[in-house]
């Protein structure tokens, strides 16, 4: 690649993405609140603005089953709702049908497979997109998703890059990804999140190791509730830089999901923005072609705040702690800062759980 291309960042954006993004039904509205706030602090200058192809039928193929888009492309209609589809594929309680949803799952799919293509046709090596969801399995909607889009990103990156390492930093444990990639001895599967019990998924502990030729290709980093940004990195830094020097990826998908930032109220943890930033920053040392996408985030002034500051960071800029005037400026009262204060919650990782889930991994890193 060019030396003048190395590190130029792609971003996807536009106002017929935006639109269709911020109808998905667990976060409305997000998409063009991050958007707006990043725009604010003038970051948009800095990077090359990609527009979102929608994902095709064929594209969401790849990884999901046939009777399940098929499912999907009904909608909201009386002949589904008249159905054991909706049951059968997942499509109710956190996931319910709504308007225009097969259109909001295109663009959804579409903005990661974008900003994949924007690295395989090497015209960046940084390419984001906030716009995407959390993740799941190939044919059942949970936890508020309807479609695998890291799975396709993955999959898309993999034509072009032999060896991709995954990287969820979400608070939930990226089990579809998991599951997709289990027998690939291509996929580096890393997951850091919460476990604890009725904690969503359930899944992640540190005997998952991948099967078959893909044994020790999946890492997962549980960490108990109440997470602060010293427990994160602690894990963190001894083990995924570990990873990534043993196994060399061409390329990287990172998950930058704010669920774990302090406030959602979905997640358990105590951590700010400064701790995925110091793990991204880690993640961008190795210059690697990387992805990078946003996931779960339900506090959405705190996942706006979180994936601005994490924008500057990609960028190698300083923002200064006022919020601008913009359309959602009230929204971020009383403060209007950009930082956001570490919670109180009881950090349960003690040094000696830490330890111990530090020695399960370390006689697994081969």
């Amino acid at each position: 690649m060019d030396a003048s291309v190395k590190r130029r960042t792609s971003y996807v954006h536009d106002e017929v993405f935006l639109s269709a993004c911020d109808q998905y039904p667990a976060v409305l509205g997000r998409a063009s609140r991050v958007h707006s706030l990043i725009a604010s602090y003038g970051l948009l200058n800095h990077m090359d603005i990609i527009p979102c192809q929608a994902a095709t039928e064929d594209d969401i193929l790849n990884f999901h089953s046939l009777e399940y888009v098929e499912t999907l492309k009904m909608g909201d209609s009386e002949e589904l709702q008249e159905s054991s589809a909706m049951s059968e594929f997942g499509l109710e309680y956190d996931c319910p049908l709504v308007d225009d949803l097969w259109k909001t799952i295109q663009f959804v799919a579409g903005g990661t497979l974008t900003a994949a293509c924007a690295l395989t046709e090497g015209k960046s090596s940084i390419a984001i997109n906030w716009c995407d969801t959390a993740i799941f399995c190939r044919d059942e909607a949970a936890g508020f998703c309807y479609v695998n889009d890291v799975v396709l990103g993955i999959l898309k990156l993999r034509c072009v890059f032999h060896r991709v390492m995954y990287i969820d930093l979400d608070a939930h444990h990226g089990d579809g990804v998991e599951v997709a990639f289990n027998y690939s001895d291509k996929i580096l599967n890393v997951s850091i999140h919460c476990r604890e019990p009725g904690f969503f998924p359930g899944t992640g502990d540190t005997e998952s190791v991948g099967l078959g030729r893909a044994a020790f290709t999946v890492f997962n980093i549980p960490l108990r509730t109440g997470a602060r940004d010293s427990s994160f990195l602690h894990v963190f830094l001894k083990i995924v830089p570990r990873l990534w020097e043993v196994w060399k990826p061409d390329a990287v998908v990172v998950q930058c999901g704010a669920d774990g930032i302090t406030g959602d109220p979905l997640g358990d943890s105590n951590l700010t923005p400064v701790a995925l930033a110091e793990a991204l920053k880690t993640i961008l040392s190795w210059n690697s072609p990387t992805l990078i996408l946003g996931g779960g985030g339900y506090n959405v002034p705190n996942t706006a705040r979180c994936w601005t500051y994490l924008t500057s960071v990609i960028l190698g800029l300083s923002l200064h702690s006022d919020i601008p005037e913009h359309e959602y400026f009230s929204e971020y009262g009383p403060g209007f800062q950009l930082e956001i204060t570490p919670g109180l919650r009881n950090d349960l990782n003690t040094p000696e759980y830490l330890e111990k889930v530090l020695s399960d991994l370390n006689g697994k890193c081969r």
